[in-house]
């Protein structure tokens, strides 16, 4: 029983902000600790089950709004086949990613300039960086990282943006970014 499973192992999970099962079709079977009613309110679940189906793996969501516990937080899901190769449904677990700090501790020598590296979602949205300040901010102009992580596409680029210093006037600063999308998840390194 796939309910009693995912609450038996639930305690040991990653997935300390909830983990959650879905029939086949796509619709929840269990969902730890937030209710189904929170899970299907905050995500299209029945989407991401589609596009985990179609990609035979795993996906992992945009960054979404859990209003009743007012937490940020991603879906992953993968799908779960039987030995033949049927489709039985899919598990998945959310994870917030200011706790969960995927690029703590590590740093970038950049010399003079400053170097930062972004864990950017499907909507263009920070949800981790060497740079705490950003997480959670739109890190794209013009939807150029979102078609990237869509398109998974790579590139190098130089960008120009005003910068606020204090109270001084804005400065123009030249920055020079490359991105990689992650080769199976909808998000991308910049």
């Amino acid at each position: 029983d796939v309910a009693r499973r995912l609450r038996e192992s639930y305690p040991a999970l990653v997935f300390r902000e909830g983990a959650f099962a879905l029939a086949p079709d796509g619709q929840p079977i269990v969902s730890l600790p937030l209710g189904e009613g929170e899970l299907t309110g905050a995500l299209d679940v029945v989407a991401l089950a589609r596009t985990a189906a179609q990609r035979d793996g795993p996906v992992v969501s945009s960054l979404t709004y859990l209003p009743e516990s007012a937490r940020r937080v991603l879906a992953i899901l993968t799908p779960v086949r039987s030995s033949e190769g049927d489709l039985r449904g899919f598990v998945g677990g959310l994870l917030q990613p200011a706790s969960m700090d995927f690029l703590h501790g590590i740093k970038l020598e950049g010399g003079k300039a400053q170097t930062d590296l972004q864990l950017i979602d499907a909507g263009g949205v920070v949800i981790a960086s060497t740079d705490r300040n950003a997480l959670y901010r739109a890190g794209d102009h013009d939807q150029v990282l979102q078609d990237a992580v869509k398109d998974r596409r790579p590139f190098m680029g130089r960008c120009h943006s005003c910068h606020l210093t204090g109270d001084a006037p804005p400065e123009r600063a030249t920055q020079v970014m490359s991105f990689s999308p992650l080769p199976t998840l909808d998000l991308g390194l910049a």
